[in-house]
């Protein structure tokens, strides 16, 4: 379950990031620009651990993997 406390966090980017976030705002794409941050993050954050999952897939041998269908009686 995803926690719904949210902490402040200080980030420095350029000014030509700020001015695209801007852009993004003003043309209603997000409400702020914290709420771009936030979803920039969170996307981030999926991709890695999408990527994580994978690589962990690919090293993880056949017979250790859920559902192997050679296990329950099917080729």
């Amino acid at each position: 379950m995803a926690e719904n406390v949210e902490y402040p966090v200080s980030v420095r980017l350029s000014g030509y990031v700020v001015r695209k976030i801007d852009e993004l705002v003003k043309r209603r794409e997000f409400r702020s620009r914290s709420d771009f941050i936030k979803f920039a993050v969170t996307l981030t954050l999926g991709q890695l651990m999408l990527e994580e999952a994978r690589e962990m897939a690919k090293n993880t041998p056949p017979k250790h993997l859920r559902g192997n269908p050679r296990k329950h009686g099917r080729s």
